[in-house]
């Protein structure tokens, strides 16, 4: 009896603290063993209807759309240079882009309409050396485009991608214009931000006037691989891998989460400087972040969840096989994931009880 009474209190604790325990491995909903994909990038994505889940790789022109819920095969969007580095639902549901290609692979960009596979426009020649991260407006009607050694990102309009702007990364104190590995539309559409070798900017997304530079390790880099906006517009995530440049090790590994409205930093989250090449994202109601990364150790990782407001771990769910990407269901109750081993599938995510934060 002394027993389960301690057991309740201590439930009822973390209830109220607004924490549900995580596991320590996966709960899968459903898997899918996809080829090879340990030696290129691999990625996935959430319909914004939570319905429908795309996956794509750098090893196959064909991205796969899947049923969310159970993992039956919906539809292949098939057709040269659509190797996918990174792919994006639009917020309408209507379009699904893929960022393509390599080094020396210039045709590198295409949209696709969702309901029928059709690739609406395809095989731009967005960046020299391959697409590797875009991001839709909030009204669908914008595309932002940044690429592999690309010290610029391009803005495009959606459907008829047509070029709008290419906006170099300026970087004012050092006078030359940074490479960028990732960029995203803020939650009103007012700003894209860009993480950068060097630090994580915020950008007017009118006219990319450099509007504030984040970096916790200036005058040093601060190696910014994935950025992510909470939903709420109150913050911008960067996934910071800078490693050591003899023994690729972990020296700054980590998600530092910063405030919008001045660019201070509001929190680090970690795992012990374990955590490479991190992709990132908030839950829908902004209360969790995750990550999903390699250690730099050996083969495995994980997809971790955090309490943004107090910065514990939620829960962490490691394979012995690194996580290229995942993606959060925009109903916040599981996650889509792609492992270096090419299994694909849809795990639980951890449950956020409203209460004191």
């Amino acid at each position: 009896m002394k027993i389960y009474i301690r057991s309740l209190t201590l439930l009822l604790g973390f209830l109220s603290a607004g924490i549900i325990l995580g596991q320590n491995n996966p709960v899968f909903i459903w898997t899918e063993q996809e080829g090879d994909a340990s030696t290129g990038r691999a990625t996935v994505a959430f319909s914004p209807d939570s319905q429908l889940i795309a996956t794509g790789n750098v090893s196959e022109n064909t991205v796969k759309i899947w049923s969310a819920a159970n993992g039956s095969l919906i539809r292949m969007l098939s057709g040269t240079n659509n190797n996918a580095n990174v792919i994006a639902f639009s917020p309408d549901g209507q379009y699904l882009a893929t960022g393509t290609g390599q080094p020396g692979q210039g045709l590198s960009l295409n949209l696709w309409r969702v309901a029928d596979g059709v690739r609406v426009v395809g095989r731009i020649p967005a960046f020299t050396n391959g697409t590797i991260s875009v991001s839709f407006s909030p009204d669908s009607q914008l595309l932002v485009a940044s690429g592999f050694h690309s010290a610029e990102y391009k803005v495009y309009h959606v459907p008829d991608m047509s070029l709008i702007a290419t906006v170099g990364n300026y970087d004012p104190e050092r006078g030359y214009n940074v490479r960028i590995n990732a960029v995203a539309f803020s939650p009103d559409g007012q700003f894209i931000a860009v993480g950068d070798t060097i630090a994580l900017r915020l950008r007017r997304a009118t006219d990319g006037t450099l509007l504030r530079t984040m970096n916790t390790n200036a005058p040093n880099v601060m190696n910014t691989m994935a950025v992510a906006f909470s939903p709420n517009g109150l913050y911008l995530a960067a996934g910071v891998s800078v490693t050591d440049p003899t023994f690729a090790r972990c020296q700054d590994c980590a998600i530092k989460v910063f405030r919008v409205s001045d660019g201070s930093l509001f929190n680090i989250y970690d795992n012990g400087n374990n955590m490479t090449f991190p992709q990132l994202s908030f839950s829908p109601n902004s209360a969790i972040i995750a990550a999903s990364y390699a250690h730099d150790s050996d083969n495995g990782g994980a997809v971790q969840f955090w309490n943004v407001a107090s910065g514990k771990t939620l829960q962490l769910d490691a394979r012995p096989f690194w996580y290229w990407d995942f993606a959060y269901s925009p109903l916040g109750n599981t996650y889509g994931f792609y492992g270096g081993d090419g299994l694909i599938g849809v795990a639980k995510a951890p449950l956020f009880v409203s209460g004191r934060r």
